[in-house]
């Protein structure tokens, strides 16, 4: 009888130290939660308050992550949305041709992909003009060593490369240019009327560097096929060493981000010595 009773003290010793050793780590996992309000003791789910941080401490990752460049940003959507919407215009781009339908399919599948969208209109609009007037923000196709910006009527204008088909900038299929709609820019300042009173735009025609792709970030395929997205200190000289984006283009105002990075001095000095 002595015995049994040992047996059972030692048994109920034992069980009590397993119980605190577990309640101790329960509590190192879930900091602190209490479980009494979930259910029995032995169908505690302990890791759900971790999870739960878990999640938070990633929303609040994912809030860091917005775009970091004066006047951009970008579309806010949970992945989980982006992919009912992209799975709705898979569908109806089966059996309709309206090019808007395909361009949404476009963003949708990015966001649904965690990636950010910009619309680059409502970008240039918001970053505005410098102290001299002219755009805080360029935007251009990658692989080319310069790009040039033309004033257009009633606050509009076009980034562009290629000089020698100016034509082009007012043609809204020309594939490497980026076209500004009316009131994106405050009216341009104008000279004087000349004797058939006629003024023109001042400063029309402006010209800055392009930035550099590092190596480890270049993309698959032509350079070309992708657009830089950066704050110019001033035209005519070198980008600003601030965070330049690499697009790619979704529609005629969309462009997803692939990746941002800051310029180094030697990318600097390589853009200085580009013609």
């Amino acid at each position: 009888m002595r015995r049994k009773s040992e047996v059972e003290a030692n048994y109920n010793k034992r069980f009590a130290q397993r119980e605190k050793r577990r309640k101790i780590m329960q509590n190192s996992l879930t900091g602190g939660y209490n479980a009494g309000s979930v259910g029995q003791v032995g169908h505690i789910p302990r890791y759900l308050p971790r999870i739960q941080k878990l999640k938070e401490s990633k929303k609040e990752t994912k809030k860091k992550e917005m775009v970091k460049m004066k006047g951009v940003s970008n579309f806010e959507m949970s992945e989980e949305d982006a992919e009912k919407a992209y799975k709705e215009y898979l569908e109806a781009v089966k059996t309709r041709k309206e090019q808007y339908l395909e361009d949404l399919k476009k963003v949708y599948f990015n966001l649904k992909q965690g990636r950010k969208v910009i619309d680059i209109f409502q970008a240039m609009e918001n970053a505005g003009l410098n102290e001299k007037g002219e755009p805080r923000l360029a935007i251009s196709r990658a692989g080319f060593p310069n790009v040039f910006f033309v004033k257009g009527a009633v606050g509009s204008g076009s980034f562009g490369n290629n000089m020698n088909s100016w034509n082009k900038y007012l043609d809204d299929k020309a594939i490497e240019q980026v076209a500004l709609p009316s009131k994106t820019f405050p009216n341009w300042k104008v000279g004087e009327p000349n004797q058939f009173g006629n003024t023109d735009i001042l400063g029309k025609v402006l010209k800055t560097k392009i930035p550099l792709v590092p190596a480890h970030l270049l993309p698959k395929g032509k350079l070309e096929n992708y657009y830089l997205l950066w704050e110019v200190k001033d035209w005519e000289e070198l980008p600003e060493t601030k965070d330049p984006f690499l697009l790619r283009r979704l529609s005629n105002n969309l462009f997803v981000i692939l990746a941002e990075w800051d310029l180094t001095a030697i990318e600097q000095a390589v853009i200085r010595g580009t013609k």
